[in-house]
């Protein structure tokens, strides 16, 4: 990704690279947000392509948010600057632009930055820096009539380019966590527990691959949960029920973390987690001749 101002001055004239205007500058009253998980996030993917580690970058752009560089014009369309970014000020009626790159092929990208400490590495001339969702800029640039062809994260760091398609993908990703509700069993409510199939081999990969690294989960099952009675489209869900070793040890957070990533290879089944106990009737009679899909390898003489 190189600079390129003539290009970006000409491409901040577009409606395109418009900002909300609940946009922050920099220089208000900071707002406090922490990339760290992000960053490490990209780390392992660049370091190792797997598609869980795909699925953790994903989790956590759709929760991030972002420094982004701009240029500030009044309601006559005159640039405003300002001696400090923390002195400029946004009035009614001001046009906030995005400021672009460009590639060796002459292709736009926005910029998005993790943190100040990479934002303060650009060199490219800007009226300074807001903090967005990284959601909200996502589908900004998607927009049919935008020119953007996607965009670079830290671009002048570690970087890394997401497409307009990659965009399309996570917007996707996003959009079903929010219709795929998880819904509770009541006590009474008639169920009919069976094989879920071949149908949840991704599921069964992305939860292998998350329990191996937690030493006290033992095993890992998954069953297909239907409610005859229930209303048709809400009458099934996944129960996935996990065992671990450790008693004591509060497993929730983990179940939120393989809900985030497994909901979008869910085809909008939803999901229910429960922790394996032999005194439940229920669990003991769901398990019943089942064989778990995942099973902690046992260690003899401290060799696998």
């Amino acid at each position: 990704m190189t600079e390129n101002n003539k290009n970006t001055t000409a491409e901040n004239s577009s409606s395109d690279n418009r900002l909300p205007p609940e946009s922050t500058a920099e220089g208000k009253k900071a707002e406090v947000f922490n990339n760290s998980k992000l960053e490490t996030a990209i780390k392992n993917l660049r370091e190792s392509n797997t598609q869980i580690n795909t699925q953790r970058v994903i989790m956590q752009l759709i929760q991030a948010k972002m420094v982004v560089p701009f240029n500030l014009s009044d309601n006559n369309g005159q640039p405003v600057a300002a001696d400090k970014p923390e002195d400029l000020v946004i009035n009614s009626g001001s046009q906030i632009n995005i400021v672009l790159l460009s590639n060796e092929q002459q292709e736009t990208f926005c910029p998005l930055f993790t943190s100040k400490e990479e934002s303060d590495k650009m060199t490219v001339p800007c009226s300074g820096m807001l903090i967005q969702p990284f959601m909200s800029i996502a589908r900004n640039i998607v927009k049919a009539e935008s020119s953007v062809k996607g965009i670079v994260i830290n671009p002048f760091g570690d970087s890394m380019t997401l497409s307009s398609d990659a965009l399309k993908d996570i917007i996707r990703v996003a959009e079903s966590m929010t219709t795929n509700k998880n819904y509770t069993v009541k006590a009474g409510d008639k169920v009919v527990i069976s094989n879920p199939g071949e149908s949840t081999k991704t599921l069964q990969d992305i939860i292998t691959a998350v329990v191996r690294q937690h030493h006290c989960i033992e095993k890992a099952y998954i069953r297909l949960m239907v409610r005859p009675e229930a209303q048709v489209g809400n009458n099934s869900s996944y129960l996935i029920i996990i065992d671990s070793s450790d008693k004591d040890e509060d497993i929730t957070h983990l179940f939120k973390d393989l809900a985030k990533l497994c909901t979008p290879h869910a085809n909008n089944v939803p999901l229910d987690f429960l922790r394996y106990d032999n005194t439940n009737k229920f669990i003991v009679d769901a398990l019943d001749g089942v064989t778990p899909f995942y099973k902690k390898k046992k260690k003899f003489m401290g060799l696998f």
